[in-house]
C-alpha cells in the first residue's frame, strides 16, 4: 500500500532535491541511510583522528627526543605511512562487512558478543572521553598561551 504524501515529511534521510517540486509517492516499510561516506571521506576521518590531534600535542616530545628536525619529521612520515595502512585495513574491513557498527561488528564476528560489547562499553564511558580531555586540555593550552602569553607549569 502506498502513501501520498511530501518525502520530506516522510522521512529526514531522503535527499531534499527528492523532496523538491511535487509531493512523491514513498512505499511503507523501513527507512534506510543513504549510504553517503566514500573511501576518500573514511580515509580523512580515520587520518584525522589518528594524525590531526596528535600533531598538536606530542611536536615538542618528538623534536626533543630525536635530537634534529630532520629526523623529526622522519618520524611523523612513519605514523603517516602507518595511519594510511590503518586506514587500509578499516577499507578492507568496511568492504567485507558492509553492516552498519563498525568495530563493534568487527569484534563481535571475530570473538563474540560479550568482547564486543565490551569494547563497545571501554570506548564509549573511557577511551573516546579520555582521547577528548587530552585534546581539550591542548587546545586550553595553546588558548590560554595565546590569549595571556607563556604560561607557568
Amino acid at each position: 500500500m502506498k502513501n501520498k504524501g511530501s518525502a520530506s515529511e516522510r522521512s529526514p534521510l531522503l535527499k531534499k532535491s527528492d523532496s523538491v517540486g511535487s509531493d512523491l509517492e514513498v512505499e511503507d516499510g523501513p527507512v534506510k541511510l543513504q549510504r553517503t561516506v566514500g573511501v576518500i571521506s573514511a580515509a580523512l576521518v580515520v587520518f584525522g583522528n589518528c594524525v590531526g590531534a596528535g600533531i598538536f600535542i606530542s611536536p615538542k616530545g618528538v623534536f626533543e627526543q630525536t635530537g634534529s628536525a630532520g629526523a623529526g619529521m622522519i618520524v611523523f612520515a612513519m605514523a603517516g605511512v602507518i595511519a594510511t595502512l590503518c586506514n587500509l585495513a578499516y577499507a578492507e574491513l568496511g568492504l567485507l562487512m558492509p553492516s552498519s557498527g563498525g568495530e563493534f561488528v568487527y569484534i563481535r564476528k571475530a570473538y563474540g558478543n560479550l568482547p564486543a560489547f565490551l569494547f563497545s562499553f571501554c570506548n564509549s564511558f573511557v577511551i573516546k572521553p579520555a582521547s577528548m580531555i587530552v585534546v581539550i586540555l591542548t587546545f586550553s593550552e595553546y588558548l590560554a598561551t595565546l590569549i595571556w602569553g607563556e604560561i607557568p607549569t
